[in-house]
């Protein structure tokens, strides 16, 4: 039971940072598709999901102001 659950959090974190790839990439209908798809496949991790996403843009945005402040 622990692997099988093991191997499903593995599995949403691939496909998160698949999902950030697509964004970072301005790949907007990828990120779309993969973002539907994961809220469809696992509804239960949803804010899982969306925590994840912010946690990245949390992240950018303190080097952004940091980069700004060095400027």
């Amino acid at each position: 039971m622990e692997l099988l659950y093991l191997n499903l959090i593995y599995y949403l974190k691939l496909k998160i940072l698949k999902l950030k790839l697509y964004i970072l990439n301005n790949k907007i209908e990828d990120s779309r598709f993969m973002l539907l798809e994961l809220v469809r496949e696992h509804p239960m991790y949803a804010s899982f999901v969306f925590s994840s996403l912010s946690e990245g843009y949390e992240i950018a945005s303190k080097f952004n102001s940091k980069y700004d402040e060095h400027l």
